[in-house]
């Protein structure tokens, strides 16, 4: 799984932060859990955060016929990179590594998290990659598309092009990425610093819900980004749905959510579990948004969200669905949006 590593990519580990933030990762979670241990959990930090099992994905990908004989330009079976067809949340360490031209990935690729720093003003991510990279070709300036500089972060050895810089561990098994904003105190934090004591995103609450709501999951994205004002346009099925319920339930209006989540489970076939989670400041606001919700799928009659069900646990919300495909709610497209957790804007 994506923060423990697994044997079997379909089926997954427990999340190891489920057992609480002092468990050790193993294998590829060893590299990404540690980025959630030492950051604090600020408006700095807390804005988007994003996890991949690149193997999970691709396990699944092949069984649509996906050849490991096939190869691309640089030579790489094209089966390590199917993933990219399916996964449906932001993807920096694929679009880097994986989808450039003569590929920067010279293994198949593991666990990811990528996780935005900084203000609204200066923001870029962090993004931390398993999966064997070829040093060479990260200081090759034709494949990096400009003049390559070296330089290192603590004992993580890099080159930047225009302040663009991805390193490797010292085993070349996984890869750093920064972008040019990416405020450069957050970011040496994230990839050297001590694990701390209180206070870090491994213990923030709204973290923890998104991530034991899918102990297996193939794919996560969470953070305050996605129940912050934007202009996601939902269908207007949904929109009416929405209001009609907070209108006839006698609510004035729907509770804002402080933190939000989407996560997708395989579940050994070709479909998986969706879960969308969404944390409020308080139960009693919990309890009314997932009335609110209930009512939703109920006037919806048939749609993309037949079947969902919906659970309070406190301030936590959390609907599942159950049968869907991995680019059912695409973030990519805003499809993603049309969640109703998600239209409760400020």
């Amino acid at each position: 799984m994506l923060l423990a590593g697994c044997s079997d990519p379909v089926v997954g580990v427990p999340n190891p932060l489920s057992a609480g933030p002092a468990v050790a990762a193993a294998d590829g979670g060893a590299a990404v859990l540690p980025v959630l241990q030492r950051l604090p959990a600020t408006a700095a930090t807390k804005t988007s955060i994003i996890l991949v099992d690149a193997a999970a994905l691709n396990t699944i990908a092949q069984r649509s016929g996906y050849a490991d004989q096939q190869q691309d330009s640089g030579g790489r079976p094209k089966s390590e990179m199917a993933w990219l067809d399916i996964v449906a949340v932001d993807n920096p360490c694929g679009t880097e590594l994986d989808a450039t031209s003569g590929s920067l990935r010279s293994g198949v690729p593991g666990d990811s998290l990528a996780i935005e720093l900084g203000a609204d003003d200066k923001s870029g991510y962090l993004a931390v990659c398993n999966g064997r990279v070829d040093s060479a070709k990260l200081a090759n300036s034709k494949l990096r598309g400009g003049t390559v500089t070296e330089r290192s972060v603590g004992p993580i050895k890099g080159y930047a092009v225009d302040g663009d810089w991805i390193g490797s561990s010292a085993d070349g098994g996984t890869a750093y990425l920064t972008k040019t904003d990416t405020p450069a105190d957050l970011a040496q934090q994230a990839m050297t610093g001590p694990a701390l004591a209180d206070g870090s995103l491994a213990q923030d609450p709204g973290v923890r819900a998104v991530l034991d709501a899918a102990p297996h999951a193939a794919m996560i994205q969470m953070g305050t980004k996605l129940v912050a004002s934007a202009s996601y346009s939902a269908p207007q099925q949904v929109q009416a749905a929405f209001e009609q319920a907070v209108a006839q339930g006698g609510f004035q209006e729907a509770p804002v959510p402080e933190f939000g989540g989407y996560s997708w489970s395989p579940d050994g076939r070709l479909t998986g579990t969706a879960a969308f989670v969404t944390r409020y400041g308080s139960a009693e606001e919990a309890a009314t948004a997932a009335s609110i919700f209930t009512d939703v799928w109920k006037r919806l009659g048939v749609s993309k969200f037949d079947g969902a069900i919906t659970e309070q646990n406190g301030p936590t919300v959390i609907t599942r669905l159950a049968g869907v495909g991995p680019k059912t709610f695409a973030i990519q497209s805003g499809v993603m949006g049309e969640y109703p957790g998600f239209l409760a804007r400020k």
